[in-house]
């Protein structure tokens, strides 16, 4: 051989999220970026069990271009930004606190000492590790405390609240693929 070449970066992933990672696979690929991260469609059906999906035509054309997608849960304070969940899952909605009234724009989080949140979260997390081309999945903690005032929640730091939660669902996505990571 002429000359020995070493791509750099010498890593076994990199890639991106958000823009329009999701519409430039080809030219992704063709720069040796082979990672999308990419939000995910959170849905529950009408027995409030929890649907986590990613189109399957993006699923495919990742696949053919060599590109591993990452299913991202986003923000959970934003969750119940979704009409339909708060419709459909009223009981996981936070308790806001009792001592000052809501802002106008309030929207309650979830509160994640409800062990039906921790199910619906496990069931979305779940849902991506049965997809066989899923190995890893992004969960994106609250950007803002967004403390719950129930009983059970009173009083404890929310963020570790939500760890909690989401440590204990993701056992069920173990579970149904070991080599899945959160």
């Amino acid at each position: 051989p002429e000359l020995t070449l070493t791509d750099w970066p010498d890593m076994p992933e990199r890639g991106q999220w958000g823009g329009s990672s999701t519409r430039d696979f080809a030219w992704l690929a063709a720069r040796k970026l082979n990672l999308v991260e990419m939000h995910a469609t959170l849905t529950c059906d009408e027995n409030g069990v929890g649907i986590g999906s990613l189109p399957e035509t993006l699923r495919t054309e990742a696949a053919r271009e060599g590109i591993k997608l990452v299913p991202i849960i986003l923000h959970l304070e934003q969750i119940f930004t979704d009409d339909e969940l708060r419709t459909r899952l009223p009981n996981l909605a936070s308790t806001p606190d009792p001592s000052k009234p809501p802002r106008s724009d309030y929207t309650p989080g979830i509160c994640f000492s409800n062990s039906d949140a921790v199910r619906i979260l496990g069931d979305w997390m779940e849902s991506f590790a049965r997809l066989p081309e899923i190995t890893d999945i992004m969960l994106w903690l609250s950007e803002e405390s967004a403390p719950c005032y129930c009983a059970a929640c009173n009083g404890r730091e929310p963020f570790a609240v939500e760890v909690a939660a989401a440590v204990k669902a993701f056992e069920r996505a173990k579970a149904a693929k070991p080599e899945c990571a959160l």
